[in-house]
């Protein structure tokens, strides 16, 4: 349980990286650079306490997948992006792929 609870933090500092890394404009914004490069400090941090508690496969898998979907699902809602229906079914395939790893 505790290595779940480490892997939702760590995926919750890669999506504020993620999403100050869009906001710095290529680094080229102070405030937004800074947040990201301290967020992934932090992701990688909590990602390298989560490997002592949970296999490498399922925690990798997990971290990148919840971290695509919702780095989709942040440039659609916050960014104004799109994602085709080609796309759509990539996302439905990665959920339901960490599902299937995770049991």
């Amino acid at each position: 349980m505790i290595g779940y609870v480490l892997l939702a933090i760590t995926i919750i500092f890669e999506l504020i990286g993620i999403t100050a890394l869009k906001c710095s404009e290529g680094f080229t914004k102070l405030y937004p650079s800074v947040l990201s490069i301290i967020s992934y400090l932090l992701c990688y941090f909590f990602l390298a306490k989560c490997l002592k508690y949970m296999d490498l496969c399922v925690t990798y898998s997990t971290w990148s997948a919840v971290g695509i979907v919702a780095s989709a699902l942040i440039g659609i809602l916050f960014f104004s992006e799109s994602l085709s229906k080609t796309g759509w079914v990539g996302v439905i395939l990665l959920v339901v792929g960490v599902i299937l790893i995770n049991r």
